[in-house]
């Protein structure tokens, strides 16, 4: 069977002890997806373009989400609390620029899990786009990251912090010790676009404690990590049960290419 360590891509195989962790995402690669020899899934004649076409959206997502915890998990090794510039100046502009960056990540991550589970409550498995504004009602485990159509909590508080970010520009933080934190309590960003907060009155507003970039970042690392693995286990239920055909039963039967030896052709149907 093949596997990532040996068969997947650059950034797959330099971060194989961060894969190894993460459940099902090499099962799902080596029994659905695939490495024809040029870095691409393989092929499957015979099952239909959709739901081919959903088997390799499904495969970028899950990519994608890996390679938004490597780059949080690379912010993190770089210590962003302590920058090596002592101007305060560009002290500042090293925060803001590292948790842009991570909320862009974290906020692409949750889209990324909101469109996989659109894709998993199809139940012919083809592609839907669902429409911006429509209301969803994917439902994943309870307390986990959409239940009925609402994002967990720990994840609408991030929302408040993302607009915020969006339309505001600036972060509002305070510096403790020398260090620029956000607040703890995320909720302190809700309704300010629509209330029309200046930034000291948000600063003074905010009377919780306040945390650090990396305690930050960590949270929702763990948190993506967490629902990642949840998001997969569906995944791979979703193949069974739609009875996808497996890598294995394609070399078994020897097709390649579209190509299939014998005097029958499969139907994966």
């Amino acid at each position: 069977m093949q596997n990532l360590k040996n068969h997947g891509d650059i950034l797959e195989r330099n971060n194989y002890e961060i894969l190894s962790q993460i459940k099902n995402y090499e099962v799902i690669w080596s029994k659905y997806i695939g490495n024809d020899g040029t870095a691409k899934p393989v092929e499957i004649f015979g099952i239909g373009e959709g739901r081919n076409i959903t088997r390799k959206l499904i495969w970028q997502w899950n990519y994608s989400i890996f390679r938004n915890l490597l780059i949080l998990k690379k912010i993190l090794e770089e210590n962003p609390n302590a920058p090596e510039d002592d101007d305060v100046g560009n002290k500042l502009l090293m925060f803001e620029s590292q948790l842009l960056q991570a909320v862009f990540i974290i906020y692409n991550s949750i889209e990324i899990f909101d469109k996989i589970c659109d894709m998993l409550k199809k139940e012919d498995g083809e592609i839907t786009i669902t429409k911006k504004k429509e209301k969803r009602d994917c439902k994943c485990n309870e307390n986990q990251i959409l239940i009925q159509g609402e994002y967990s909590q720990k994840y609408k508080d991030f929302l408040n912090l993302r607009h915020w970010v969006t339309h505001n520009v600036r972060i509002v933080y305070r510096l403790q010790d020398g260090v620029f934190s956000l607040p703890d309590n995320l909720t302190v960003f809700a309704k300010t676009n629509k209330e029309g907060y200046l930034w000291e009155n948000l600063e003074s507003k905010s009377k919780d404690n306040f945390q650090t970039i990396d305690v930050f970042i960590h949270s929702f690392y763990e948190k993506i990590l967490s629902d990642f693995k949840i998001i997969l286990k569906r995944e791979l239920d979703f193949f069974e049960k739609k009875r996808y055909p497996t890598i294995q039963q394609l070399d078994d039967l020897k097709v390649y290419g579209g190509i299939i030896s014998g005097s029958f052709s499969p139907d994966w149907s």
